[in-house]
Order: C-alpha cells, then sequence, then structure tokens
C-alpha cells in the first residue's frame, strides 16, 4: 500500500542488513545517523543521563526509598556508559527497576552486577541483550504456578519461531 506524501516514518533500528536493504529499495528514504555505540556524542549520553536520574528520581518517590541520592552518581555513570546513546537500554532499565513486582535497590544492584559480570567475561558484550536475558530469568523464577510458566513458554516459543530462517548474508 502507499502512504500520502505528508505522511513521515520514522523508524530507529541498529543497522541490521535486511532493514536497510528493505529501506533502501524505494529510494524514498533520508538516512539521518544518531550516533551509539564507540560514536555516541555527549550531547546523547546527557540526554539519557538525564532521562536516567528523572526515572529514578520517580521511582525513589514512590517507593518511599529512604538513602538518597540513590542511585549514586557512579551507578549512573556506569548505566550512561553501558547504554551507549541507546535510549531503549536507559527505558528499559527504568521500567525494569520501577517494576511492581520487585525491590527496585536490588533489581539495580543486581543488573550492575550482571552488567559488570558479562562485561569482564566477553569480548562480544551487548548490554542490551545481557539485559534483556537477565529480564527474563528474574521474570521466569518470579512466576509461581506452572500455568504462569507454561504461558511464558508459549510466548518465548512463538517469538523464537515465529522468525523466517536467516540466510548467511544476512548474518554478514
Amino acid at each position: 500500500s502507499s502512504l500520502p506524501p505528508s505522511c513521515k516514518l520514522i523508524v530507529f533500528s541498529r543497522p541490521e542488513s535486511f532493514i536497510v536493504r528493505r529501506l533502501n529499495d524505494n529510494g524514498v528514504c533520508n538516512h539521518h545517523v544518531l550516533p551509539s555505540g564507540e560514536n555516541v556524542t555527549d550531547e546523547a549520553s546527557t540526554d539519557i543521563r538525564t532521562f536516567l536520574e528523572a526515572g529514578f528520581g520517580k521511582i525513589a518517590r514512590d517507593h518511599k526509598i529512604k538513602e538518597l541520592p540513590w542511585p549514586k552518581e557512579e551507578e549512573i555513570d556506569q548505566l550512561v556508559g553501558y547504554a551507549t546513546g541507546l535510549f531503549i537500554f536507559a527505558a528499559t532499565i527504568i521500567k525494569y527497576v520501577g517494576g511492581v513486582n520487585g525491590d527496585p535497590e536490588d533489581r539495580l544492584h543486581d543488573v550492575l552486577e550482571n552488567m559488570k559480570h558479562w562485561n569482564s567475561s566477553s569480548e562480544a558484550f551487548d548490554p542490551i541483550r545481557a539485559l534483556y536475558a537477565q529480564i527474563l530469568i528474574n521474570t521466569y523464577g518470579s512466576l509461581k504456578t506452572d500455568n504462569e510458566r507454561e504461558s511464558m513458554y508459549l510466548v518465548l516459543a512463538f517469538l523464537v519461531f515465529q522468525r523466517k530462517t536467516l540466510r548467511r548474508d544476512d548474518l554478514v
């Protein structure tokens, strides 16, 4: 289908080859690179810091955390470093740490420890994947009934098996 010329679509993504090829096929896309990873700008890191500080401030108020400042500045520094310009990382941290089923202080501590562990044990450390893995493991561990665990298995199975097989050049 075609969209009216006044319609604008914004896609935020890693530069996955199949996405780039698809967007380049029709020739109507304008690419704007938002530096991340090793190329992240100071401005992006400052924006992520501001986002994290505001999110943690709300969590501290909502959960009546007494020992302030929380988190400590060096913990925010670590998270900003792990985010490498990716707001999805910062947003996921805030949602997970501030979630209803868990202690925010414990969750933040666990996230930071997990990141340190993966960062020191792997040259191919990917903070967002390590974070998602931790959330899945912790979520599974908190399920109380076989029915809840089975439901989680079904959702994960759907997510895994609904994908098409990747071709070799998609992996390059």
